[in-house]
């Protein structure tokens, strides 16, 4: 049985791969985020330009994909008004969607915005982000403790007063709910079926939590952002699926779900958030 799988999930991964660019190429946002990322992760190993230029094009890439998640979003609007009208499901599910889309694009626009200008003051003093190799063994030193700190405060991770003093949280459930609604609203691929579905789903959260690692400065509100996201994803993933989608709930409440596009909103969504707030 676990061949069986192994075997399908690797014909899948493979075909999806062989696929990607013209899925790209026909507006898929699943596929767009991953070559985008793709590209991120290849600038990285290059490493042939500053970190400063590195992050301004993060912020560009993840600009264009508000943008576009937005525009998808917008243009099912617009056609399910003109194929049933201002039914209360349109209004209401596309009026939020439109609102918080285009709230997103601000805060995209003001983080390119801040990135560009570090990227040109980075460029013009000769700047970058990274350290010294004499500081390299302290920075090493505190980074492991800080770490050990923040697992043993993670028992007060969930607390209210954590909550109210996030500011990034909002910007996070912000480019997580842009994500749903670009995969609800756009052609994606959804899972061949429940069980590739959920082995996926297994190995983006592992991947989601060695990002959050490697990317966080504070691992505590790295796991916070994880989690939040997680919960709040599938919760969202439901609501549009159903109300959005027109998936029975028979279905989302049931290991079907991971057949679904519901829980390639969920990695969308989780994906876009993560990445634009990592720090």
């Amino acid at each position: 049985m676990n061949i069986t799988n192994t075997t399908n999930l690797t014909n899948f991964a493979q075909s999806y791969v062989y696929s990607l660019p013209d899925l790209i190429f026909q507006g898929d946002l699943l596929a767009i985020i991953i070559g985008s990322i793709t590209f991120l992760v290849t600038l990285f190993l290059v490493n042939k330009i500053t970190s400063l230029i590195l992050v301004f094009i993060k912020k560009t890439i993840f600009l264009f994909i508000t943008g576009l998640a937005v525009y998808y979003l917008s243009t099912e609007v617009y056609s399910r008004v003109l194929i049933s009208g201002f039914t209360l499901d349109t209004i209401i599910f596309g009026l939020i969607g439109i609102l918080v889309g285009i709230f997103g694009i601000g805060l995209s626009l003001k983080s390119w915005f801040s990135g560009a200008k570090e990227s040109y003051k980075g460029i013009k003093y000769g700047s970058d982000l990274k350290q010294s190799s004499i500081d390299e063994p302290m920075k090493e030193e505190n980074v492991k403790e800080e770490t050990i700190h923040e697992l043993k405060e993670l028992k007060n991770l969930f607390s209210l007063q954590t909550i109210k003093q996030d500011k990034n949280l909002l910007s996070v459930l912000v480019y997580l709910i842009i994500g749903q609604f670009g995969i609800f609203s756009s052609p994606t691929v959804a899972p061949p079926s429940p069980g590739l579905g959920a082995i996926f789903f297994g190995l983006f959260l592992l991947g989601a939590l060695l990002f959050v690692k490697q990317t966080y400065k504070n691992f505590r509100t790295g796991i916070f952002h994880l989690v939040m996201t997680l919960i709040f994803g599938f919760i969202l993933s439901l609501i549009l699926g159903y109300f959005w989608g027109g998936i029975p709930l028979s279905t989302l409440f049931s290991i079907q779900y991971f057949g679904t596009s519901c829980v390639v909103a969920v990695i969308t969504g989780m994906a876009v958030s993560l990445i634009m707030s990592g720090k």
